[in-house]
């Protein structure tokens, strides 16, 4: 079964979200997508957004970034 890269960012997105009843299978099946995802060139990454005036947290922006080569 070939996943395209569209279908590897959306189970990623769902990963981050699934709670860690079983640690040790969720860890394992993120880091089997974003190995994945790091051969199409992507790495699944949090970027913090700019505070509102008056803004206590700071919001974070899921982003597929490529990866850089040296």
């Amino acid at each position: 079964m070939n996943l395209t890269v569209e279908q590897l960012k959306t189970i990623r997105m769902g990963l981050n979200k699934v709670p860690f009843s079983n640690r040790n299978n969720v860890l394992e099946t993120i880091n089997v997508v974003d190995g994945l995802l790091a051969e199409h060139g992507l790495k699944f990454e949090m970027e913090a957004q700019p505070k509102r005036k008056y803004e206590r947290g700071t919001r974070y922006e899921y982003v597929f970034n490529p990866i850089k080569t040296a």
